[in-house]
């Protein structure tokens, strides 16, 4: 269970960060979209292997009401995405800074 989390958190970050990264104002804007898809593709599958790669809270509650997993692993994947998406925001505030 704590790898899950932990792979459904750092995939978060990547996610997010790249995201915050690229739609930064000047930044790789026109390549923005690409990346962003790229970063995804590659998040998902590096996260498959701990966790079921969702990445995302509403695809993990998805994934709940499909019946793919049971509510104790659909917390643990929202709360580590949630926590890597505040630490993503964190580091690039205050690296932008």
């Amino acid at each position: 269970m704590l790898t899950s989390a932990l792979a459904e958190t750092l995939g978060s970050f990547v996610f997010v960060t790249v995201i915050l990264a690229t739609t930064t104002k000047g930044a790789l804007e026109t390549l923005a979209p690409l990346l962003i898809g790229l970063a995804l593709a590659v998040a998902i599958y590096v996260c498959s292997k701990a966790s079921l790669g969702a990445l995302n809270p509403v695809v993990a509650l998805v994934m709940y009401l499909r019946g793919d997993i049971n509510a104790v692993t659909t917390a643990v994947y929202i709360i580590g995405e949630v926590i890597g998406a505040l630490l993503a925001f964190a580091w690039w505030k205050v690296t932008m800074s």
